[in-house]
């Protein structure tokens, strides 16, 4: 049975075949981040980090505080990260300019071209940058960056999970098919272990329903590959509203806020909207004159979706870093005989009246 032949759950589908619909409250990601904050104040001392993300445009969301909350400080923390905790994510968009200085410490970037044009190998951004500028929001690195004004900043913290393994899929942006192909092919690679995908993020969208592209979305929300889509730039401009893939249930739908937290002009409405992040930000663009270190302000739905695909990264990685943990805590509790949470204390059990006592080992909870 082909990919356009499968048949989807009969309640799996709502009455428009969208996936079930969405009651979830639209937040922004700060929320997620103070809470996180919160956590750290109470169970672990002030840490400061040395990293200000974004040049702290928007400091209200802790980045940095997130960050040292997990233990990272400076980028070779990441590093080590990369090495114990890989998390691999995939971007379907233009894509990218590998010499550029925000990808400067990934050790490679692997990916494949969709499009009709070019070697299957050239995934070169050949569009205006954008799959550059969505690149770098999730993965890109520290460096010395120029604006298109003259205006340099030294050690500008470009993305959010520099940690991360980038799978660039070069797609047409105007061309479903370029996409569904892709979909398919991170699915089968994911099936025989040549490739594992963990986030695929779509800064993208299409106006038209597409039968094939829901499936395919599907099927990878089967292979535990978390899909995180832009919502849609034009959404209150006109009665489009969220767009495909975006309005499908088994997506993160990604809308956008500002500097200041509040929904962009530009973001739609609806409740298809799961999330918002940060929308107009500072991101690595292709310099005109050829620079590698160029930076532009990007305003956009399809900007806020990677940010987020970022934290669901930073989410996966640090749920192996937990288990890694407690696993060494259980192989340690096992060598011993007993919890390591435990109080061990020594007491006298008398095992039958007229017989000597005799010591007994005894764990206690604390």
């Amino acid at each position: 049975m082909g990919v356009a032949d499968e048949k989807l759950p009969g309640d799996y589908l709502d009455r428009e075949g969208l996936g079930p619909a969405k009651h979830r409250r639209t937040t922004t990601v700060g929320r997620f981040f103070n809470y996180c904050i919160f956590l750290k104040t109470k169970l672990r001392p002030e840490v400061t980090g040395s990293m200000d993300w974004q040049g702290g445009d928007y400091s209200f969301l802790h980045i940095d505080e997130f960050w040292s909350c997990l233990g990272v400080t400076e980028m070779k923390d990441f590093h080590s990260w990369r090495e114990n905790y890989p998390v691999t994510v995939a971007v379907l968009d233009s894509g990218i300019m590998r010499e550029h200085a925000a990808f400067r410490h990934l050790p490679e970037i692997r990916g494949k071209n969709f499009t009709r044009e070019g070697d299957s190998l050239d995934i070169g951004d050949t569009d205006d940058g954008h799959g550059t500028q969505c690149a770098a929001i999730i993965a890109g690195g520290t460096y010395h960056a120029e604006d298109g004004g003259g205006q340099a900043e030294d050690g500008f913290c470009n993305g959010v999970a520099p940690f991360v393994d980038l799978f660039i899929c070069k797609i047409d942006r105007n061309d479903v098919r370029s996409v569904i192909a892709a979909i398919n092919e991170l699915i089968d690679k994911k099936k025989d272990g040549s490739l594992k995908v963990d986030v695929i993020c779509m800064p993208l969208g299409f106006t038209t329903y597409n039968a094939q592209l829901r499936k395919c979305i599907y099927r990878a929300s089967l292979k535990n590959m978390t899909v995180v889509c832009a919502a849609c730039c034009d959404g209150r401009r006109r009665t489009l509203g969220v767009q495909y893939p975006a309005c499908f249930g088994d997506v993160i739908c990604v809308g956008s806020h500002n500097q200041r937290g509040r929904p962009s002009k530009f973001t739609p409405v609806g409740r298809e909207l799961d999330i918002l992040g940060p929308g107009e930000i500072r991101s690595a663009t292709p310099g005109k004159g050829g620079e590698t270190n160029a930076i532009s302000v990007v305003k956009g739905t399809s900007f806020a979706a990677p940010f987020v695909a970022g934290i669901v990264a930073i989410v996966l990685a640090n749920a192996q870093r937990c288990y890694q943990d407690a696993r060494a805590v259980a192989v340690e509790e096992m060598q011993h005989g007993y919890p390591l949470s435990h109080r061990v204390i020594r007491r006298h059990v008398v095992r039958n009246p007229g017989q000597r006592s005799k010591m007994d080992t005894l764990t206690v909870p604390p």
